[in-house]
């Protein structure tokens, strides 16, 4: 019994091992099947994640590449078909490519209806209307005569000019396109940004300074100007200095990240770039200019003093300004250019505005349609005021908004500024004070200057400074990690 019960016992412990064993066995086997079914969903996670940086880089190229194209081929409010036309299918691959890669979040619900608002607005002026209302509408008295011998019930749309007015809408794909693109940025692609800004308006103010120097009349991207001023890569001398306090204000930026005391270098190419900026705005002798520049400056310094860390920056950067200026006060081009400040009342834009409140008070309610101000402006100009040359612009955007989208020009003012509003404080008072939202606050400041300056001239009617606008626009939301 003893011998047989070991046996037994023997036996099922071999049994109990071999159980184990083959348990094992089956768990590893489970195991490598379960490892190999997921080897491909790893993989396949892997691409996913390949792809998506493959995507944010092509998004920044594109990004890039369209703020280049508006910057070498925009820097003028004219007629220029081929130009604007490969800005403009740029932007539309730039926006496809945008909304075929999204991350994150949508934007913002302020975002979309401010979208929506620019792309409705010419399109609704573009609604053929039965002549029982169109006929009717304020300042169409001339087009009312024509169409009676004509065609009395002809359809016609709100704006006088239909191809001009589709013209604006295309051209509201530039603003938009990089809006978004920079909504799906991060903040080291934010800063990527900044530095295309500042060599944009580097290579404008170099470019200008060889203009002057040489006089090679290949080196204006359009007409020489009669002045020779540097305009740089635009056709007007205002959009020049426009593009060089935007250019200074970026600048901001890195002097405000450099740490103290380390990052010296950074800290001198940026004061250095500040004084190159400062010079080339003087040597446009933009009024306009000038005295942005000297508000940026002063918005700026105080958002660098609330950092505790850039307070001897801060200080740094006011003896550098003040010896900018001593230097700068001794040239005689910038003793000119504060000159030109006592002749104000011999500027003709100001003989332009009163004629230009007329015309638009003429076709209020309705507005003469997006783009038609050279049209709507010839129909009430004075016959003392005719001249070879006709006028491209109220060089006060404001009143020529008025003028082409009539009461809606009111409605596009009241939601511009609650947005602009809404952000500052939201930024201000919300945000965490990191680089990204160091970023936001120049920003604030560069489209706020850009506002101002649109009171006595017209820079945001060009490709360069519509599509700036845009990307300043979509700098002042949170990075793409962060939302």
């Amino acid at each position: 019994m003893p011998l047989t019960h070991s046996r037994a016992c023997g036996t099922r412990a071999w049994n109990g091992v071999r159980a184990v064993i083959s348990h094992r066995e089956m768990t590893e086997h489970h195991g490598r099947g379960l490892q190999d079914a997921n080897r491909p969903q790893r993989a396949e996670i892997h691409t996913a994640l390949r792809k998506h940086s493959y995507a944010q880089n092509w998004k920044l190229g594109g990004t890039l590449l369209l703020l280049i194209a508006c910057g070498l081929l925009g820097g003028t409010s004219g007629d220029t078909p081929g130009r604007a036309m490969i800005i403009e299918v740029l932007s539309l691959a730039m926006l496809t490519l945008v909304l075929l890669h999204w991350e994150g979040p949508r934007p913002p619900w302020s975002a979309i209806g401010g979208i929506l608002s620019i792309l409705m607005l010419p399109l609704f002026q573009l609604i053929p209307l039965p002549p029982e209302v169109w006929k009717e509408l304020p300042g169409r008295e001339v087009a009312r005569d024509i169409a009676m011998f004509v065609d009395p019930g002809m359809w016609r749309p709100l704006t006088l000019d239909a191809e001009i007015t589709m013209k604006s809408w295309l051209s509201a794909l530039v603003p938009i396109a990089l809006f978004l693109a920079a909504l799906q940025t991060d903040t080291s692609q934010r800063q990527i940004l900044v530095f295309a800004i500042i060599a944009l308006a580097t290579f404008s103010l170099l470019l200008g300074l060889v203009q002057v120097a040489t006089g090679w009349p290949w080196l204006y991207p359009y007409e020489i100007p009669t002045n020779a001023l540097p305009n740089g890569l635009f056709a007007n001398r205002n959009h020049q200095a426009a593009l060089m306090y935007v250019g200074a204000a970026m600048t901001m930026v890195p002097l405000g990240a450099a740490p103290f005391p380390k990052a010296a270098l950074q800290r001198v190419v940026s004061m250095g770039l500040l004084f190159l900026f400062a010079a080339g705005i003087f040597a446009t002798q933009s009024r306009a200019g000038m005295t942005l520049f000297v508000i940026v400056m002063l918005l700026s310094g105080p958002i660098l003093l609330k950092n505790r860390i850039n307070r001897r920056i801060v200080v740094f950067a006011l003896i550098s300004l003040g010896a900018i200026s001593y230097f700068l006060a001794q040239s005689g081009v910038v003793r000119g250019a504060v000159g030109r400040f006592a002749s104000l009342s011999a500027e003709g834009r100001y003989d332009i505005w009163p004629e230009a409140r007329f015309a638009a008070e003429a076709y209020f309610p309705a507005g003469a349609g997006l783009g038609t101000f050279v049209k709507s402006y010839q129909g009430v100009e004075q016959l003392s005021a005719v001249s070879p040359y006709y006028l491209n612009h109220a060089h006060n955007d404001y009143i020529e908004m008025v003028l082409e989208l009539g009461a809606l020009a009111f409605f596009v003012f009241a939601m511009f500024l609650s947005w602009y509003s809404i952000r500052t404080f939201h930024i201000f008072l919300h945000e965490p004070a990191d680089h990204a939202n160091l970023i936001a606050r120049i920003a604030l400041i560069a489209i706020l200057a850009l506002l101002l300056h649109s009171f006595v001239d017209y820079p945001i009617r060009t490709f360069t400074h519509l599509g700036l606008f845009g990307l300043l626009c979509g700098l002042i939301y949170r990075p793409i990690r962060s939302r």
